[in-house]
């Protein structure tokens, strides 16, 4: 049989305009009940190569084995380069004092600049390391015990803190101009609130998380945190990755 050479390219028409929006589109769907048949699924598959047709935006990579070598393939470009974006994920914790600015707050306000940094190190990873859809793990910090209370996710690429331009500003940094702006920022969305948050001292208590950087950088208000982390500390607040 000849395949369908129109069929073919109107499929793919109509998934490379979705692709942008499809996440959105099966969100109802994926909540009920695909993400707990990815969950299962995914523990039932070894690697060390596994070929993936039909990626799709890339909804299953959250759940791939660890240690894979993972070739997709699709037939839409458009789809493939959004299920691109998941596999270079990066993932980092980003602390807040509940009392300025709680996961509360984020979950109110949906998403909400990440302004006031003003360390040279936690500017530079907002500027030059952090990609839209990177994940975020939300730590309420100067409280005791200090905690992961839920994950959010980038949401722009960085611009200006307006707040350095601003002299009522607590951030007001009158060495900074609109023409050379000194300090960055992103926007950070909420994803999900943990029904189980995850303390400090629980963090330190587990042996796959001693390396975390958190541990060595107490001071640093943005540390990298890595997939197997990121995994992990789902897996102590008993939450879905999202």
């Amino acid at each position: 049989m000849k395949p369908d050479t129109q069929q073919t390219q109107f499929t793919k028409k109509r998934y490379n305009a979705a692709s942008t929006i499809y996440n959105l589109f099966e969100w109802p769907m994926e909540q009920l009940w695909y993400k707990k048949w990815r969950k299962k699924l995914w523990k039932r598959v070894n690697g060390p190569k596994i070929l993936e047709i039909g990626v799709g935006t890339g909804k299953n990579i959250p759940y791939h084995p660890d240690q894979i070598n993972l070739i997709g393939i699709d037939l839409s470009p458009n789809m493939l380069k959004q299920a691109n974006k998941m596999s270079d994920r990066n993932y980092w914790l980003m602390k807040s004092e509940p009392d300025a600015y709680s996961i509360d707050d984020l979950e109110r306000d949906g998403v909400e600049p990440w302004d006031g940094i003003r360390n040279y190190e936690a500017r530079n990873t907002m500027r030059d390391d952090m990609k839209v859809g990177d994940g975020v793990l939300f730590y309420h910090s100067r409280v005791s015990p200090p905690v992961i209370v839920g994950t959010a996710e980038v949401a722009s690429e960085p611009y200006p803190d307006h707040t350095q331009f601003d002299p009522d500003s607590k951030y007001f940094d009158d060495k900074s101009s609109e023409e050379d702006p000194r300090w960055q920022l992103v926007d950070v969305k909420f994803v999900q609130k943990f029904n189980e948050p995850v303390t400090r001292t629980a963090m330190k208590k587990e042996p796959s998380l001693e390396e975390m950087v958190i541990f060595n950088r107490i001071r640093l208000s943005i540390t990298p945190v890595t997939e197997a982390e990121w995994k992990k500390i789902h897996e102590m607040a008993g939450a879905d990755i999202k």
